[in-house]
């Protein structure tokens, strides 16, 4: 990143957000704080027919005075209702970005990529500035390499060994971990969205060189796995490799209970594994803790 650039990152304003579909390095290349959010809150002030994640995020996302923007994707049919509100009652500048649930088509990466500029356009107009495709590579790169070093940190897990999968959570679904471990269960594997499951690929470095912006296409949208995606096939090839090297003995779905995609695909998931699975609504109070604990002793 050039000093110009790195000068503006320092000064400005967060972009908030929590989808994994928004690449981070494109915010930090226009000069912007990318912000991925997990969201906080108590849930007992829901909005009626809100989803209680988005409405935490959008209480958390807005309800920050440093922010220059928040960004939404079309990933979630609840975070579009929640895009709407965000209009409606939030003087925060809001980008809504598409991302096609199909995949297979050049059409739909040719759509990502141009979602990506106009994305861009968006940021330079709430303060950011225009990268170099020199500027663009180079912030990707120092991503990257922050990226490895997740990667490369193992879980030290102790006692039986779970896979995590499902949605995004809350500051208070992390309650999961603690509770793991009081149980005697360790986490090998967090399929969840803020874990391994929705790490962007590695760049190739001709691409970075040529085309950067490709990179990002092929590195977001080309290669992260998710239930919305249709063929999904790319979520059952990301398991089949991730849980035989973690050596799990059960997978727990973490999921929130207006989440769809993730509870349509329950009982395929169950006919499909060779390992229990246990599916877990988050925010259900101590049934949580009951079921996670009976789990562990199950397949302990």
């Amino acid at each position: 990143m050039s000093e110009v650039s790195r000068s503006l990152f320092l000064s400005l304003s967060d972009v908030n957000y929590t989808c994994p579909f928004v690449p981070a390095e494109w915010i930090a290349a226009h000069g912007l704080k990318p912000n991925r959010i997990r969201p906080s809150g108590d849930s007992s002030d829901v909005r009626a027919g809100l989803c209680p994640y988005v409405h935490r995020f959008l209480q958390t996302a807005c309800g920050t005075g440093d922010a220059c923007a928040v960004v939404v994707t079309t990933v979630c049919d609840q975070m579009r209702r929640g895009a709407e509100l965000i209009r409606c009652e939030c003087d925060t500048p809001l980008f809504l970005m598409n991302v096609l649930a199909t995949w297979q088509n050049a059409n739909a990466w040719g759509l990502y990529r141009s979602e990506l500029v106009r994305f861009g356009r968006f940021l330079e107009g709430v303060g950011g500035v225009r990268p170099s495709k020199e500027d663009l590579a180079e912030c990707m790169v120092e991503y990257e390499a922050g990226r490895e070093v997740t990667r490369a940190a193992r879980l030290d897990a102790k006692g039986v060994p779970v896979a995590l999968l499902g949605g995004p959570m809350t500051d208070a679904d992390m309650e999961v971990f603690r509770i793991l471990e009081k149980c005697g269960g360790g986490v090998v594997l967090d399929g969840t969205e803020d874990g391994e499951r929705t790490l962007p690929a590695r760049f190739n470095r001709r691409g970075l060189r040529d085309d950067p912006v490709q990179e990002l296409v092929d590195a977001y949208f080309g290669s992260i796995p998710d239930p919305f995606r249709r063929p999904n096939s790319m979520l059952y090839m990301w398991l089949k490799e991730s849980l035989a090297r973690s050596g799990a003995r059960g997978v727990i779905l973490l999921r929130h209970v207006w989440c769809d995609n993730w509870h349509a695909e329950v009982d395929r998931l169950r006919d499909w594994l060779e390992i229990p699975l246990v599916d877990v609504v988050l925010g259900a109070g101590s049934a949580v803790q009951h079921r996670i604990e009976a789990f562990v002793e199950a397949i302990g």
